[in-house]
């Protein structure tokens, strides 16, 4: 097929590239399902005409293209190969027969040659083929009605392929951003993300951006939003964060307009959404099933929806003989024509899908298109006197300035009204109407508005509405953009209670801490019940708010960054840290300890969208000179036991200005416990070494004190007559079976007469074993879990001797000293006891259902 190609392979050898690498952990994700029920399309019922490819696999890719209305789209413009679109991704099949002939010339910048072909991956864990470009690049571009697989959004486009690689490398990144923009890309889909966590990170980021700024007039971005269910307000990403008009951040949406329960949000930071679940497309050719089309799902694929729509917007320009589209009117058009999403407002800034046959129907005809920016908020001593304090945070009776920026995208306002307004009964707004004169294309104005708060504690959600009515040269437009402002109060030494997870976007909330001042040191407790497998979190910093960002589902670890924090699954976690020096000075502002709460986002762990998980948090300024000791605690004094023999341990607390709120045990290097009774705490000696504990008190006041026992252990072998046991540790998971020969010896001589004198329920013992020589020792349905005792007995010159075996009982899936398999751990005896091992390790472990689809990458999205 003879095409025109806008740019021109360069065939020079791109130069030295920095060897840093972006380690892109996940954010943003492909996964691939094998089969799912085939969607008749819907009956039209409407006059106009439908073009509706005559592709094998286009009725399965209903449930996606109908939301985006692409048949009505169709009848306007099925695309154009003089549009080009850089896919710059790990690879793109370039041979695949339903993409070659859309496919253009590109790079390698992994290789350095004209081949961006897939390679194998063998990074950030992976190993196979590169596929995430081929994916992406079918959504685009897919050859429609060639009786072949699927159709892309466009019919006809030139795609032109861009390997970086499947590590991501921003080096590469750079180098093909810039490859395309100097080849004549028309739009650039970046499908891949990750959090801003280092300066390198950020200084390529500025680099970027600096690029995409001096081709502003050229190329539109789209770049997909995350697959982490945060907020991208709070979260900042790579490269998502650039806030420039040529470039649009695309969240998922599901087949019912609602955003799915894994996209990122942000009613600042992420324009539109498109389709996301179930996106069928073209895939490199996999050994495992010989497939070339596989259904996917993340936000990578809603972006190459909206790079594909915005290809459909150029080709549709250029066949109406128009001027060329700026890349600025395209974003403009793509959220002024979105469909609104369903029961849900403020997470986004348009709150809406992107509707491809609304979007051509308004091409020709521009309006104003006012988005929010930026929201700040001012309390400063110079806003007002009532401010109780001055940190740029919502607090108790004060008052502030809301400060709002709102961008004008596509028509000339002539003149608008601004008008915020509030109905929570704690927030007030003050003269909230403000006017605006003429406002030009592409120009943000700052409007600020005077909020007063009333009495509130604990976590608020404070919800506004801005209402700009704008009279453009087509007329006047009424625009409502929905917000929240987000914030908990914590007073000093008062524990407020706090249900988490009321709805699909309450995984996280924040907490701010007012020191007092004088404050040397600073705590934050917080408790929950821990009935479920979801361990909650907390993070604090100082002056900065602690950034959480969860790298993968199904109860799999965070990626977090804060100056402290704690992961306990007790159920109760604390956060200490010392007040930088200098801060807390009267006159100058207090010191803000920022407080983050989170738990695992329910529907990656659960079929349910909330699960309103209660807590309790608490937060102290702690001094020296604060009126409060802290607890008295002794965890005993130091000892030395028998190895086997059974140890009680008793504490002693007192508080003498107030009262113990809570104490625990805990043994410092993980020796398993009978049993904890209050300040009581009972465990079987180990064979060897010695055991620690601490036994820790909290105050009311949050004091804290702890102290440490340490328990030395002798081996009762050659301290005290009796004979061995072969073996003499042995660890195995609970409700398995135990089939163990033992072997006895006094000195060099064996002992064949040995008698149990444990009584265990299910423990038995077949002396004189036929199969082998030794006693066999079977034990069914292992339990409870703990440190089990099993005593021997044996006449030895006429004189009853004993001796035991210690097997540690742990919880299935849990046998750290076998790997996954039950062990048996032996002691130093002498070389020429026998030890005969026969263990048999019955049950099934359960592994995790992933709260993805089966492909989940965590570095693409």
């Amino acid at each position: 097929m003879a095409m025109m190609f806008r740019y021109k392979v360069r065939h020079t050898r791109p130069g030295l590239v920095l060897l840093l690498v972006v380690l892109l952990g996940d954010s943003q994700t492909a996964f691939i399902t094998d089969s799912r029920t085939i969607h008749e399309p819907n009956e039209k019922t409407h006059l106009q005409t439908q073009l509706i490819p005559q592709d094998p696999d286009y009725p399965q890719q209903q449930s996606s293209l109908t939301t985006l209305e692409l048949e009505k789209a169709w009848d306007m413009t099925t695309g154009s190969n003089n549009i080009v679109v850089a896919v710059i991704d790990d690879a793109i099949d370039v041979n695949h027969p339903d993409l070659r002939d859309n496919m253009g010339a590109g790079w390698d910048f992994v290789d350095g040659d004209n081949d961006p072909s897939p390679g194998i991956c063998n990074a950030n864990g992976k190993s196979g083929l590169e596929a995430h470009g081929t994916l992406v690049a079918g959504v685009i571009g897919a050859v429609a009605n060639n009786n072949v697989g699927i159709s892309g959004i466009n019919w006809n486009v030139t795609i032109m392929p861009l390997r970086i690689g499947c590590d991501f490398r921003s080096d590469r990144e750079f180098l093909a951003i810039k490859y395309a923009i100097d080849n004549g890309a028309d739009i650039i889909n970046l499908s891949y993300g990750a959090p801003v966590t280092s300066a390198f990170i950020q200084n390529n980021l500025e680099n970027i951006k600096q690029l995409l700024i001096n081709a502003q007039n050229e190329v539109l971005v789209v770049i997909s939003a995350g697959n982490f269910h945060v907020s991208n307000d709070d979260v900042a990403m790579y490269p998502a964060s650039m806030k420039l008009d040529n470039v649009i951040i695309v969240a998922a949406s599901d087949n019912k307009r609602q955003l799915t329960p894994w996209s990122q949000y942000g009613a600042t930071s992420v324009d539109v959404a498109a389709p996301g679940v179930d996106i069928r497309s073209t895939r490199v050719n996999s050994n495992a099933d010989n497939s070339e089309y596989g259904y996917v799902s993340g936000t990578s694929f809603s972006a190459a929806l909206v790079s594909g729509v915005a290809a459909l917007l150029k080709a549709k320009s250029l066949e109406d003989g128009g001027n060329e589209i700026a890349p600025a009117d395209l974003k403009a058009i793509l959220q002024a024509s979105a469909s609104k999403l369903s029961d849900q407002k403020a997470v986004l800034k348009t709150d809406g899908t992107v509707n491809a046959a609304n979007a051509l129907s308004i091409l020709h005809f521009p309006r104003p298109v006012l988005t929010i920016e930026a929201i700040d908020y001012d309390d400063s001593t110079e806003i007002t006197d009532s401010t109780s304090y001055q940190n740029g945070l919502l607090d108790p009776n004060e008052s502030g300035l809301l400060n709002i920026r709102v961008k004008n995208l596509w028509e000339d306002v002539l003149d608008a009204t601004v008008t915020l307004v509030s109905t929570d009964n704690s927030v007030s707004v003050v003269a909230g109407v403000k006017n605006q004169s003429y406002w030009p294309k592409g120009e943000a104005k700052r409007f600020a508005f005077e909020i007063n708060t009333g009495m509130f504690s604990g976590q608020r959600s404070f919800s506004f509405q801005l209402i700009l009515q704008a009279t453009g040269m087509s007329g006047s437009r009424n625009i409502i953009r929905d917000f929240f402002l987000n914030t908990g109060v914590l007073a000093n030494l008062k524990a407020e209670n706090g249900i988490i997870q009321k709805n699909r976007f309450d995984d996280y909330q924040y907490f701010h801490f007012n020191l007092p001042y004088g404050s040397e040191k600073v705590a934050v407790e917080l408790s929950y019940p821990n009935n479920d497998s979801r361990d909650m979190g907390l993070l604090a910093s100082f002056d900065k708010k602690p950034l959480i960002h969860f790298a993968k589902y199904n109860n799999s670890p965070y990626w977090y960054s804060a100056d402290a924090k704690s992961d306990m699954s007790t159920g109760f976690e604390r956060i200490d840290l010392e007040v930088p020096a200098g801060q807390a000075v009267s006159g100058h502002g207090p010191t803000v300890l920022n407080v983050l709460v989170f738990n695992a986002p329910a529907d990656a762990v659960s079929t349910k969208s909330a699960v309103n998980k209660s807590f309790t948090i608490k937060a102290c300024g702690l001094s020296q000179n604060d009126g409060n000791t802290p607890p008295i605690v002794n965890a005993g004094r130091d000892q030395t036991v028998t190895a086997g023999d059974t140890v009680t341990l008793t504490a002693i607390v007192a508080d003498n200005d107030g009262e113990i709120t809570r104490q625990w045990w805990e043994a410092l290097d993980g020796t398993p416990l009978l049993s904890v009774d209050g300040r009581q705490l009972t465990f079987i000696a180990p064979p060897t070494g010695e055991a620690r504990f601490t036994y820790t008190a909290i105050d009311n006041g949050c004091k804290l004190s702890r102290d440490t026992v340490v328990v030395k252990i002798r081996n009762e072998v050659g301290e005290i007559p009796g004979f061995q046991i072969n073996p003499s540790n042995v660890s195995i998971a609970q409700n398995s079976t135990l089939d163990l020969i033992v072997t006895a010896s006094n000195g060099s001589q064996i002992i064949d007469d040995i008698d149990l004198t444990s009584r265990i329920d299910g423990l038995r013992f077949v002396k004189n074993n036929n199969r082998l020589r030794g006693n066999r020792l079977i034990w069914e349905n292992v339990g409870p879990v703990g440190l089990n005792k099993i005593r021997f007995s044996a006449t030895i010159l006429g004189e009853t001797k004993n001796s035991f075996i210690l097997v540690d009982v742990v919880p299935r899936g849990k046998n750290n000293r076998g790997g996954g398999c039950s062990s048996v751990e032996h002691s130093n005896f002498d070389p020429l006891f026998l030890i005969y091992l026969l263990l048999s390790f019955y049950f099934l472990k359960k592994n995790p259902v992933n709260a993805l689809k089966p492909g989940y990458n965590p570095i693409k999205t």
